[in-house]
């Protein structure tokens, strides 16, 4: 099933959290749009676009990810290194199957750092060179 990805509605295109409505002939609209016009929609009962019934629309909702602790992860690793029932363990902390078997694949007991600081690629020191070396010849380039 390919989504057409602009709105019924205004014509714009939309990301994955604007989407509020899926027309049965796949046409999508935004929250706000459907909003404004859902005495319409429901008045005249067709898509703006293709004209097809859309009495049986349906909502998006976006799925609710769980996120689980570094001690649970920590918990079901180390019960599959020491050669126990690691499944059972996590079903007991409410932990998918799936999760817990990527946990174990990767033998990492700890959770990879998502995002944060990103250090800079030259120092202050260097910085401060650069700058002063420009500063005596503003005609350089990159190469010199």
């Amino acid at each position: 099933m390919e989504l057409k990805d602009n709105c019924a509605i205004c014509r714009l295109s939309m990301t994955r959290h604007d989407i509020k409505r899926l027309l049965p002939c796949k046409h999508l609209i935004h929250a706000k749009c459907f909003e404004l016009s859902e005495a319409i929609i429901e008045r005249v009962a067709t898509c703006p676009i293709c004209r097809t019934n859309v009495l049986d629309v349906e909502d998006i909702i976006r799925k609710v990810y769980r996120r689980y602790n570094n001690q649970d992860r920590e918990r079901v690793v180390a019960s599959a290194n020491r050669g126990e029932g690691w499944t059972a363990l996590a079903k007991s902390l409410r932990v998918h199957y799936k999760t817990a078997y990527h946990w174990v694949n990767s033998g990492r007991e700890k959770m990879l750092a998502k995002g944060g600081y990103k250090p800079k690629i030259l120092s202050e020191e260097e910085i401060n060179t650069l700058l002063s070396w420009l500063e005596e010849n503003c005609s350089l380039t990159l190469k010199q």
